[in-house]
């Protein structure tokens, strides 16, 4: 026993050495123990918030997918009322063009017979004829005749509009077929809007 304290004696600097280094290896692993231990609370908690508002994301991405559903509805809903307004509109448009003024016969054989193809190109003359519109344009506007909103009255009259983009007019004017595509005007009266 004795030769067993000689030696712990002996030893007891290397002991006392080997016993420091255990407590300082000891608290060490502590000590990063620790800090892993509050790093992963750390990131824990960043899953946590991370996870919150992915949360949030999928909540707000189910709204948008819910406003944008119901958007294409609307839109398709819009959509087919506009394709039966224009049907409507469409079904009036070719009953009023349906219930366009026919020219006797008589009066389309006259045009005919003086080198019209129809009533239309006839109206289509007045033309190149602005002298017989009274009034000037105004504001740099310059009057001219519409013929596709002139009319033959008789064989004898027309009712022309005119207009320069500011003021507008209508004449009954007097005509007398030349034949050959010609035509001899003469204004009777004009009425001004």
């Amino acid at each position: 026993m004795t030769q067993w304290i000689e030696k712990i004696k002996s030893h007891s600097l290397w002991l006392i050495f080997a016993l420091i280094i255990s407590i300082l290896i000891l608290v060490s692993l502590t000590i990063y123990t620790v800090n892993l231990n509050r790093d992963l609370n750390n990131s824990s908690d960043e899953i946590s918030t991370l996870n919150k508002s992915i949360e949030e994301l999928n909540l707000n991405n189910d709204t948008l997918k819910s406003e944008k559903e119901s958007l294409i509805g609307q839109l398709a809903q819009s959509a087919s009322d506009y394709e039966a307004q224009i049907s409507e509109l469409k079904t009036q448009l070719n009953a009023l063009e349906g219930n366009n003024y026919h020219y006797p016969d008589y009066l389309v054989s006259q045009f005919n017979s003086n080198g019209f193809s129809d009533i239309q190109q006839f109206l289509n003359t007045l033309t190149d004829h602005p002298e017989l519109i009274p009034t000037e344009g105004i504001l740099g506007g310059t009057m001219r005749w519409y013929p596709e909103m002139s009319i033959v009255l008789d064989d004898k009259f027309v009712y022309a509009y005119f207009e320069d983009g500011h003021i507008s007019g209508h004449a009954i004017l007097q005509y007398k077929l030349l034949g050959n595509s010609e035509v001899e005007w003469q204004t009777s009266q004009t009425f001004m809007d």
